[in-house]
C-alpha cells in the first residue's frame, strides 16, 4: 500500500494517541473496550490525500486525511443534528485535529483522524451484467456521479478565485443544480441539498449569485458505497442498504470553517443509554 509521501511518518508519530482515540469512541458506541488499531493493520485503501484502515470492530474504519475541506465539513456534519443523522452519508462518531502538518505541493496541510462507520465501497457492488432496468440504472448513476464532478469542481473552482465572475457562477450553479437532480437516488441527492442549505453563507459576495452554501466537489463512483453494518445491538437506527451514500465528502467550497475539537462525544447515542 502506498501512502501519500510524509503521511506514513505522521501516523507513525502519532500511532498511540490515535489508536487510543479509536479504542475510546468504539468502547463509546459499542460498550466494548478493546485495543481496536495499530499501524500493523493492513490499510484498506490510499488516496492522494488520506489512508483508511479497518479497526478490530469491523464496523468502524480509521482515516488520516490532509484534505484541508475534510476536517471542517465532517465537524459540520457532527454539529448539524440534520446532517449527523441522514440516511445519504456515512455515519461519522469523530474528528480530531492531528498537531502535525502534512506537506502537498510545498505547502503544509492540517491532518485529520476521523472514526467512521464501515461501508461497503463501489468497487465492492456487484455489477449487473443483464440487460435490464437495473443495469440501465447503475449505468445512468455513474454516468450521473461524473457529470456532478466534473460541474462542482468547475463551480468551486471559480468561487475561489478573487474575483469570481457572477455570469460564469450562475451559468455553473445551473449546471450543477441539473447534475445533483440526475442523481436520482433520494438519500444521496437530499443530503446535497441538505449540505448547501445548511452551510448557506449571507455574506457571501453578491458574484456568488445563488451558489451560497456549500458545494461538496469530490463526489464521484470511487467516493460512495453502500451500508452493510449492523447496528441493531445499538441505539443506532438500522437502515436500508440498497440506496448509495456518500463515503467521502471531501473538496468543499465550503466558507464556515468549524473548531475541530480534540475529541467529541458521539452525539448519536441516547444519552441515558449507559444508565440503564
Amino acid at each position: 500500500m502506498r501512502y501519500p509521501r510524509g503521511l506514513k511518518k505522521i501516523a507513525e508519530q502519532y500511532e498511540t494517541p490515535v489508536a487510543k482515540l479509536a479504542r475510546e469512541v468504539v468502547a463509546s458506541v459499542t460498550g466494548v473496550d478493546a485495543v481496536q488499531w495499530s499501524m500493523a493493520v493492513a490499510p484498506l485503501g490510499a488516496g492522494s490525500w488520506g489512508v483508511v484502515w479497518p479497526l478490530a470492530d469491523e464496523r468502524f474504519i480509521l482515516k488520516l486525511t490532509a484534505d484541508p475541506t475534510e476536517g471542517p465539513i465532517i465537524q459540520t456534519i457532527m454539529d448539524e443534528h440534520v446532517l449527523l443523522n441522514h440516511m445519504g452519508i456515512i455515519h461519522y462518531f469523530a474528528v480530531k485535529k492531528i498537531p502535525a502538518t502534512f506537506t502537498w505541493k510545498n505547502k503544509p496541510q492540517t491532518v485529520y483522524v476521523v472514526i467512521a462507520e464501515r461501508l461497503q465501497h463501489s468497487s465492492q457492488v456487484p455489477t449487473p451484467t443483464y440487460d435490464s432496468r437495473e443495469l440501465r440504472d447503475y449505468n445512468n448513476f455513474v454516468h450521473a456521479l461524473y457529470k456532478l464532478k466534473d460541474t462542482a469542481g468547475k463551480l468551486v473552482h471559480e468561487l475561489g478565485l478573487k474575483r469570481p465572475s457572477a455570469y460564469k457562477v450562475d451559468q455553473l450553479h445551473e449546471a450543477w443544480t441539473a447534475s445533483v437532480r440526475r442523481l436520482q437516488q433520494g438519500p444521496m441527492e437530499d443530503f446535497i441539498w441538505q449540505f448547501f442549505d445548511v452551510t448557506r453563507d449571507d455574506k457571501a459576495p453578491e458574484s456568488f449569485g445563488q451558489a451560497t452554501g456549500g458545494i461538496l466537489a469530490d463526489i464521484h463512483f470511487n467516493n460512495v458505497g453502500k451500508r452493510v453494518v449492523d447496528w441493531t445491538d445499538l441505539d443506532i437506527e438500522l437502515e436500508p442498504s440498497d440506496y448509495w451514500v456518500i463515503s467521502d465528502p471531501g473538496h468543499s467550497s465550503l466558507v464556515d470553517k468549524r473548531t475541530i475539537e480534540d475529541l467529541r462525544p458521539n452525539p448519536r447515542l441516547k444519552p441515558d443509554r449507559w444508565a440503564r
